[in-house]
């Protein structure tokens, strides 16, 4: 099934029937084939069903540890898709956009610590020694 495509009436009712049997919408992603934000928007918002957490067993919770963002900064610089970077992770889409908003990851940034809170940041020029949180506060 394209991405763009309508669903029909069997995806329709597939869906249905496994997210009462409480599937997470990663795992109806996997048996249908659009990606995890048109599930949600089709199963929460046009079908009007519960909401199921995403936290099951193979979903955890990541620590935002200095490896961790190091792996998630080059699965960026390489064009992965935020599906991909999240079964690589093994956490929800939403958790990947958290983290890359949170600390500005791009495809040309580098990771660096934070002269003044030791925390790592992302830059993209050698003029930043400070993470957005200190250059904006008291320090500045």
């Amino acid at each position: 099934m394209a991405q763009y495509d309508a669903w029909s009436k069997h995806e329709f009712h597939k869906a249905t029937a496994m997210h009462g049997l409480g599937t997470p919408p990663t795992e109806i992603r996997r048996a249908i084939g659009p990606t995890v934000d048109t599930v949600e928007a089709m199963v929460y918002r046009k079908l009007s069903l519960p909401r199921i957490s995403a936290r099951t067993a193979d979903v955890q919770r990541v620590e935002w540890i200095v490896e961790n963002l190091r792996k998630l900064s080059s699965l960026v610089r390489e064009g992965k898709q935020i599906e991909e970077i999240a079964v690589e992770f093994r956490t929800t889409t939403s958790a990947i956009w958290t983290t890359i908003s949170r600390h500005n990851v791009r495809s040309g940034s580098i990771l660096r610590t934070c002269m003044c809170c030791i925390r790592p940041f992302f830059f993209e020029g050698y003029q930043n020694r400070l993470c957005s949180n200190c250059s904006t506060g008291e320090m500045a």
